[in-house]
């Protein structure tokens, strides 16, 4: 139904012109959780191993003109401005060309993000991930997330925000437009290698990188935008239209899920992810279903 629906925002929605009844769909929506990430990482063993490949996290807002039955909060968007919405920290794989969502936490308020941030990183370590890198923006490189990643034994290529402090002086204020430099930043107990190109701030702790692979490495911190975008415009995210914190995040975990079938999927075929999402939509290919045959048992 996520696959092969064109406005997959409800039930009623995704059940329409097929052969399921909605209802059958929002009994679904109704069991238990804990496999959905199981199914996630299953999707991830169609590609890779848990070896290599980069971990990317990042947060976005699925905004609501109304708090709901949810009782959303009022969050702060791309924008700057505050309006109700819903607040997801996302985990996803990459390497460079294929991209699996891995987990997500939703954020109601209650915890920050970066506490979330830190519980998918515990669980992708539980898990048994060995990535070549983690991957974030300038918001998600606080003392503790760099602390706990360097603990991992993983290495991090992030950005850092221009008054953080390297040798007791504000990275702003250091000389020049263009520089490379090794130190402690404050609240870290190991080196990081910073790399200023004009306003931007890049700092890995892989003291290895040279300046070039640090700022090539964290563009591919881009592949989680387009899992956003695709997300939101092709499989319902941005649109839901349920009154439970269970069934809203089943809907959006199956989204990672259907997501995941379509990269596995148009890679084979070297097509984009749209041009695929189109293609099951006008029926000119079949729903790449067969990927989970070897789940049900594990499942």
């Amino acid at each position: 139904a996520m696959l092969v629906s064109i406005e997959p925002s409800s039930c009623l929605a995704k059940a329409e012109g097929q052969t399921y009844a909605h209802d059958r769909l929002q009994r679904a929506l109704l069991e238990k959780l804990a496999w959905l990430p199981k199914l996630s990482l299953y999707l991830l063993t169609l590609v890779t191993e848990k070896e290599g490949g980069y971990l990317v996290f990042d947060d976005t807002i699925i905004e609501r003109t109304s708090k709901g039955k949810l009782n959303l909060p009022k969050l702060r968007n791309a924008q700057g401005h505050y309006c109700f919405g819903l607040g997801v920290v996302l985990l996803i794989w990459t390497n460079g060309s294929v991209r699996i969502p891995l987990n997500l936490r939703l954020y109601f308020g209650d915890k920050s993000k970066q506490d979330l941030a830190l519980e998918l990183l515990a669980w992708a370590k539980e898990k048994g991930f060995k990535p070549d890198y983690v991957l974030f923006d300038s918001w998600y490189s606080s003392a503790k997330i760099l602390k706990q990643i360097d603990a991992y034994d993983w290495s991090f290529v992030t950005r850092l925000k221009k008054n953080r402090k390297l040798a007791g002086c504000q990275l702003k204020r250091h000389r020049g437009p263009y520089w490379t430099k090794i130190g402690n930043c404050r609240g870290l107990d190991f080196e990081l290698k910073i790399v200023r190109r004009g306003k931007k701030f890049f700092a890995s702790n892989d003291l290895s990188l040279n300046d070039k692979k640090i700022i090539a490495t964290y563009k591919q911190r881009q592949a989680i935008e387009e899992v956003f975008r695709g997300l939101k415009q092709n499989l319902g995210w941005q649109s839901f239209k349920y009154r439970t914190k269970q069934t809203l995040e089943a809907h959006l975990c199956l989204g990672l899920a259907a997501y995941s079938l379509i990269e596995i999927a148009r890679t084979k075929l070297k097509q984009s992810f749209y041009k695929y999402h189109r293609q099951l939509i006008a029926k000119r290919l079949n729903p790449p279903i067969y990927l989970l045959e070897g789940i049900s048992g594990s499942a």
